[in-house]
């Protein structure tokens, strides 16, 4: 830094400090208070640099000290508790002694991050005794009103917030108000405000604002610069918006659109990443490096306070892994913010899940009383929409769905209808796992008929989901009525596969496959196969890298070649299992040597009885042959499909399960 000119200190100062260059405010500050230590004015000005800066604990420290110094100031006793609060210290924010307005809008901010509803209220009541002007008190009202799920009155007072004092903050607490209430293109639109608003007040993020409505991402090669003016950033809800935008695209499904989201907010570096885009991220990692995604949710988790989503999030991934331990303990530690932050039926669904194992009549109980509930407010909705379906005949062909570009367009029966499609889709979306948990439950007792009976029990709620027909296809085809299975899988081939077959799940394929040739239409499964293997080639010419991803006529054979063993075939069957696996190195998955390893140990225990007399040397020896290339190639496959770590808990590879039943092989001979 240059030499300051004599008699030009307080005015550089100053400058530093109005053009927000607070680095080079407190560097000279700091030598001042060098030269001389008492120094008030210096002191007071280094605290609101620090504060002003972002770095609260510097600015808390100095603060402490004015007020000691001045324990009459009622300036720096509320600069103090101001920066405890930014500090996110509420409680130590609320030992302020002042009785004023500002420290009553102060506690009022402090209990409602403390989640206290009833202090909150109280101190809102007493700030609205008489009429204000005051636009933090209008946003603190709104804010009161949406935790009482009033989302339309909150709205009223964000837009009176704003008339007073436009902020684009107040802009962000009216679009989550619209997001809860699931009106996603008027959220859209509310967002669409605040960025404009953003780029008026904050000259330096103009660019970043523009590529809110872009509808294409920076690209990769292009270096980003991170911001440099952070508090600026802090003040815009840039990043927020972009976060809530990510947020609706994944609700609409379209992954792409939430990642270009993502993609696109203003750069920061690693650690100046907040909370929310850190579980944003994990969660698009999750889709294709899950280990990552899963590492940072657990990472946030331990790190309060963070977005109750990654808590949610986190115990589906629990119960989607099987890991109930895990998630009855995520639960129990978090009881307090589950039963604060989840929807009571949702945490409701999640108790009953965790019981299944350990008390299954119980948690069928539990999920019986969850079911009827959902399914009332289901039919409730769904006669709403049909009251105001001839409205807005577009939306409500297209289930709620919509393009982010179209949202300027929209007419309010638009909009009104679309929120009322997210509200249903919103409550199948936990509805359809209740439904299906209550029959693996059944399921997993062998109950084929009573698990048919549930689905069946709101057809008329679930038949248009694709994974209704297929639960029941499944159920079907484990009680062996084969006919009744091939209709049910024809159905979900029929209606999934319409572009290609690929797009069908590979099991419902073979199980297709495998009804077919149990009813004796051998010819029709031929062509099924036939069919599949010419999706898989004209697959594999556009994308030549992703033939490991191609295992629909591998697990067709698998399932067939299984179909067989346990038909007094067992010989053929296995030669036909292997053959399915060639090349090894392309289509060894976790999926694949699930359905390999099943016919393998069925021949282990058969040949280690005797049930059907010795061994067959030559069998055995091309099982050991395979299961050596098994070991070769599945040293860093998990046996878990989507392979993920969870902490201390290591998943098994398949190599270590291909050992294994090599060794009981080689007694066997």
């Amino acid at each position: 830094m240059d030499e300051i000119p004599e008699g030009q200190l307080t005015t550089r100062i100053y400058g530093f400090i109005r053009d927000g260059d607070y680095d080079d405010a407190i560097q000279v500050l700091k030598v001042q208070l060098m030269m001389r230590p008492e120094n008030h004015a210096a002191t007071s000005l280094l605290a609101y640099c620090y504060y002003h800066k972002g770095d609260f604990e510097e600015a808390l420290v100095i603060y402490q000290q004015l007020v000691k110094r001045y324990p009459d100031s009622q300036r720096y006793q509320m600069a103090l508790a101001n920066t405890r609060y930014k500090a996110q210290k509420p409680e130590e924010a609320l030992s302020i002694k002042l009785d004023s307005h500002d420290a009553d809008v102060l506690r009022a901010y402090c209990k409602h991050d403390l989640d206290d509803s009833t202090a909150l209220n109280n101190l809102v009541e007493k700030l609205t005794r008489e009429p204000t002007d005051d636009h933090r008190v209008f946003c603190l009202k709104g804010n009161l009103l949406q935790k009482k799920e009033k989302f339309q009155e909150a709205i009223q007072q964000y837009d009176a917030a704003n008339e007073i004092q436009a902020d684009p903050r107040i802009f962000f607490a009216k679009a989550v108000a619209h997001y809860r209430e699931n009106n996603y293109p008027q959220c859209l639109k509310t967002l669409g405000d605040l960025v404009d608003l953003s780029a008026k007040k904050y000259p330096d993020l103009v660019q970043a604002a523009q590529t809110f409505n872009s509808q294409t991402q920076n690209s990769d090669d292009m270096q980003p610069t991170p911001v440099q003016n952070l508090n600026a950033l802090l003040a815009s809800s840039l990043i927020e918006a972009f976060n809530l935008k990510a947020a609706i695209e994944w609700n609409l499904g379209d992954e792409y659109a939430a990642n270009r989201a993502l993609n696109s907010m203003p750069y920061r570096k690693e650690e100046d990443l907040d909370p929310v885009t850190l579980h944003n991220r994990a969660l698009s990692e999750l889709q294709h490096t899950p280990n990552k995604g899963v590492r940072k949710l657990q990472f946030l988790i331990q790190q309060p306070p963070f977005p109750v989503e990654a808590f949610q999030n986190l115990i589906n991934i629990y119960i989607q892994h099987e890991l109930f331990d895990l998630a009855a303990d995520l639960l129990a530690e978090n009881m307090f913010l589950a039963k604060n932050s989840l929807e009571p039926e949702k945490l409701e669904y999640y108790q009953a899940v965790v019981l299944s194992i350990s008390s299954p009549e119980q948690a069928y109980t539990l999920l019986e009383k969850l079911k009827l509930k959902y399914a009332q407010q289901l039919r409730r909705i769904r006669t709403e929409i049909t009251q105001n379906r001839q409205k807005t005949q577009k939306v409500a062909g297209n289930h709620g769905r919509f393009n982010t570009a179209e949202v300027k367009n929209m007419s309010k029966e638009d909009i009104y209808v679309n929120t009322l499609l997210q509200q249903y889709e919103q409550k199948l979306s936990i509805f359809i796992p209740v439904v299906t948990w209550q029959c693996s439950i059944l399921y997993n007792l062998q109950r084929y008929k009573g698990c048919f009976k549930v689905l069946t029990q709101f057809e008329d709620l679930l038949e248009e989901h694709p994974c209704y027909r297929l639960n029941q296809a499944n159920v079907l085809f484990s009680n062996e009525e084969y006919p009744s299975a091939l209709e049910k899988y024809q159905q979900v081939v029929d209606s999934l596969g319409q572009d290609s077959i690929l797009d069908v799940p590979a099991i419902a394929v073979a199980n297709l496959c495998t009804c077919q040739v149990m009813t004796s239409q051998n010819q029709q499964a031929e062509q099924i196969m036939q069919r599949v293997d010419k999706a898989q080639q004209e697959f594999l010419k556009e994308s030549p890298e992703s033939v490991s991803q191609l295992l629909h006529l591998s697990i067709i054979n698998i399932v067939l070649g299984t179909l067989y063993t346990i038909n007094d075939n067992m010989p053929f069957g296995i030669r036909r299992i292997i053959a399915a696996m060639d090349p090894i190195d392309q289509k060894l998955s976790a999926d694949s040597w699930m359905y390999v390893k099943r016919p393998l140990v069925s021949l282990a225990e058969q040949c280690a009885l005797g049930f059907k007399g010795p061994a067959e040397e030559q069998l055995i020896d091309v099982v050991i042959l395979f299961l050596d290339d098994v070991v070769r190639f599945g040293n860093e496959i998990s046996t878990v499909a989507a392979q993920v770590n969870f902490g201390d808990l290591r998943s098994t590879t398949i190599c270590e399960e291909a050992r294994e039943l090599k060794a009981i092989f080689l007694q066997l001979l």
